[in-house]
C-alpha cells in the first residue's frame, strides 16, 4: 500500500519542504519591494494633485475648509504634503521591512519545531 502511495505522489509531482528562509534575502527583497511601492504611491499622488490643480479642486478644498471651520488664509501647499507623505513613506518602509525581516526569523524558528511548509512542484 505504501508502495502506491508513493507511486501516486511521484506521478503527481515532487513534494518538497520549505524549511528555512534566508534572512538578509527577505530583507532586501521586502526593502525594494516596499521603496517600489513608496515610489509608485508618490507619483501616483503627484499625477492626482497636478489634475485636481488643473481642474480647480483644490482651490475649492481651501475655500470649504476656509468657510467650514473660520479660518482666514488656509491653503493647502503641495511640496509641503509631498514632503510629508516622503516621510511618512520612508517611516513605513522602515517599518515594513523590519517586520518582514522579524517574520522571516520567526519563521525560521517555527520551521525547526513543526518542520517547514511542504508544497508540490509539478514538472511538465
Amino acid at each position: 500500500m505504501t508502495d502506491s502511495l508513493t507511486e501516486v505522489h511521484r506521478q503527481a509531482g515532487q513534494l518538497r519542504t520549505l524549511r528555512r528562509v534566508d534572512v538578509k534575502t527577505v530583507g532586501a527583497f521586502s526593502l525594494v519591494f516596499n521603496l517600489t511601492m513608496l515610489i509608485t504611491v508618490l507619483v501616483a499622488g503627484i499625477v492626482l494633485w497636478v489634475a485636481a490643480s488643473v481642474l480647480g479642486a483644490i482651490g475649492s478644498l481651501d475655500h470649504l475648509i476656509n468657510q467650514a471651520f473660520g479660518y482666514q488664509s488656509f491653503h493647502l501647499v503641495g511640496s509641503e504634503l509631498l514632503l510629508s507623505a516622503f516621510l511618512i513613506g520612508l517611516v513605513l518602509v522602515g517599518v515594513g521591512t523590519v517586520a518582514t525581516v522579524v517574520m522571516a526569523v520567526v519563521y525560521n524558528l517555527v520551521s525547526d519545531v513543526v518542520g517547514g511548509l511542504r508544497f508540490r512542484v509539478e514538472g511538465r
